[in-house]
């Protein structure tokens, strides 16, 4: 099982110390008898068998050395503070303008490198592919940040932004599921629910399994979500596996 919680965590738990610090976070307080240094250890063992002895037990100490991990074998405020800047949240949604970014680009082959920088930029603030070089987005605050990629590698001359108040006849929401997919996503957030409201649900796989959908979610504001996301409610659900309210 912890297995699958590798992968699904994979892209954002990337280091043994994280993966042991999410464990705590989601079932810290799960320990049977007084906790201590050596229970939770063993217990880490026992849950993450795919990863080297060795490795586990440097990530672990190295973990309480910098106080993430207290002398009990439990997370810290200092612990949970790192471990929650690694996690992606769901963001409060914005109003949205109405308006549409976006921004094209046709980079010489031998600039690459930043040709690279400039997609993986796209792909990270959850902009969609509208066409091979065309990408688009509902905040149009990007646009700023766009151009100053563009003039720290030398792409002006190559990228171009507007923005528009509509693309093609489509309507906006018609858009936003072309593009980003949106009904699959819905129903993966519904599936999630139905899978994971079960209190005897694995509470460690269903905060993974969070987090793999955070990552697909391009957050878009409400006007172009369907009437029935299920994705604030997926995260209530979320924040109740790890024992916080939501915000």
């Amino acid at each position: 099982m912890r297995d699958k919680i590798y992968e699904l965590t994979r892209g954002v738990i990337n280091t043994a110390t994280d993966l042991i610090l999410l464990e705590l976070l989601v079932i810290g307080d799960l320990v049977s008898g007084p906790p201590t240094m050596a229970r939770s250890l063993n217990r880490l063992q026992a849950h993450f068998q795919f990863l080297e002895e060795r490795r586990l037990k440097t990530a672990f100490h190295n973990a309480k050395a910098k106080g993430w991990i207290s002398q009990k074998g439990l997370l810290t405020e200092l612990g949970k503070i790192k471990i929650s800047s690694k996690i992606p949240h769901l963001q409060p949604q914005e109003k949205w303008s109405g308006s549409w970014i976006i921004t094209m680009f046709d980079i010489p082959e031998n600039q690459r490198r930043a040709r690279n920088i400039l997609r993986s930029y796209l792909k990270e603030k959850k902009f969609g592919q509208l066409q091979e070089s065309v990408w688009i987005s509902p905040y149009q605050h990007h646009q700023l940040e766009i151009e100053a990629l563009g003039k720290l590698h030398g792409l002006e001359p190559f990228i171009y932004t507007l923005l528009t108040k509509g693309i093609g006849r489509m309507h906006s929401t018609q858009l936003a599921e072309r593009v980003w997919n949106i009904g699959a996503l819905n129903k993966k957030y519904q599936k999630y629910i139905e899978e994971y409201s079960d209190t005897k649900a694995n509470r460690l796989e269903g905060a993974s399994s969070f987090l793999a959908l955070v990552r697909e979610d391009p957050q878009l504001p409400s006007e172009l979500l369907p009437a029935d996301w299920k994705g604030k409610e997926a995260f209530q659900l979320y924040s109740y596996i790890c024992g916080r309210r939501p915000s």
